[in-house]
């Protein structure tokens, strides 16, 4: 434990010494994780499953999504008692070379390791059969590239936030698959999917105020082309998402109803 803690306040975003750093990593990944999908649908006509594995993936991303949320919590206000919340957390007052050093830098770069861990959400669902929509695959290969920008042209503020409330939805997300795989049977799933749209929004909201702060000359240190790339991704990440739940949810939801009122 100690070893961490002295890691995360010596971070500092060396692209020589950390691992996925290089842009080779993202974009290389993004389309091989693409490939490797259409791969495994194609290994075996019946389903291949080890829920031994799902148990123990969907586990530890419980325990890391939670572990980064509290850490996100803590590191965020340690900045903001020692800059203030809007130079240390909205508008960073720091120098791009040093506006990730520290535990928020440390906590945000290991959440975009797990955007790697995350892409074998997608292998299980290929090896099963599952159907894989267009959302799921594009949120899956897209976000390794945001979080590798975020760090390599220096933007903290919604980088921080999304670090943040992510975490927290993906400790909920991934404790209602790890019940699922238990045989667990928890309603609400739909809810889920109405937090998401929610970060999404939240994230829009802290994305203008950062960009409104940088082009009227507050003196914010953050690369507003990253702000911009994050921001085109997460509205498309919110449109799809609504037109997600409005198909999953709403739709189903109204044939019901018609289906009961034929048999009054």
């Amino acid at each position: 434990m100690e070893g961490a803690i002295e890691w995360a306040n010596n971070f500092s975003w060396t692209q020589q010494t950390l691992p996925a750093q290089q842009p080779v990593y993202p974009f290389v990944g993004a389309v091989s994780y693409l490939i490797v999908v259409q791969a495994l649908k194609r290994v075996s006509k019946d389903e291949i499953r080890s829920v031994t594995f799902e148990i123990f993936h969907n586990a530890f991303l419980v325990l890391v999504s939670f572990g980064m949320f509290c850490s996100t919590v803590y590191s965020a206000y340690q900045r903001a008692q020692e800059e203030g919340f809007f130079d240390g957390l909205v508008c960073s007052k720091r120098s791009p070379e040093t506006l990730w050093d520290g535990p928020l830098g440390a906590v945000t770069y290991v959440f975009y390791l797990t955007k790697y861990v995350e892409w074998f959400d997608t292998f299980v669902l290929a090896l099963r059969h599952k159907p894989l929509i267009s959302l799921h695959l594009w949120h899956h290969s897209v976000m390794a590239v945001v979080c590798w920008s975020w760090f390599a042209y220096p933007w903290l503020e919604g980088a921080w936030w999304c670090t943040l409330v992510n975490s927290a939805i993906h400790t909920l997300m991934y404790s209602f698959y790890l019940a699922t795989t238990l045989k667990v049977r928890i309603p609400g799933k739909h809810i889920l999917t109405s937090l998401q749209i929610i970060q999404f929004f939240t994230g829009f909201v802290y994305c203008i105020t950062f960009m409104y702060y940088k082009v009227t000359g507050a003196g914010c240190a953050g690369n507003l082309y990253t702000a911009v790339f994050s921001q085109a991704v997460n509205l498309s990440f919110l449109a799809m998402f609504i037109d997600f739940y409005r198909t999953s949810y709403k739709k189903k939801a109204a044939e019901k109803a018609r289906v009961a009122e034929k048999l009054k």
